[in-house]
């Protein structure tokens, strides 16, 4: 998958949490990207682009298992809108 793909999935996700819209992924594409992660989940943050990885359990649904990998927290909300 090329990476500008990537950062749009991720991204749309990052910009619907902030205004309180739906952020809900496409369950394939979520798939399809966390499948091709680095087995070692350090390595996307000694990148310096990505946080480092939240620990969240694999009872989790795959986008937010793939945003947890990516160094965001699934469950993270604005403080106000």
């Amino acid at each position: 998958m090329p990476n500008l793909t990537r950062d749009v999935l991720v991204h749309t996700w990052d910009l619907a949490r902030a205004v309180g819209a739906d952020d809900g992924l496409d369950p394939a594409w979520c798939e399809l990207f966390h499948a091709g992660l680095p087995e070692d989940p350090h390595t996307l943050a000694a990148s310096g682009m990505f946080g480092a990885p939240i620990v969240i359990g694999d009872e989790n649904d795959v986008q937010a298992r793939l945003l947890a990998r990516l160094g965001r927290d699934p469950s993270w909300r604005p403080e106000s809108l």
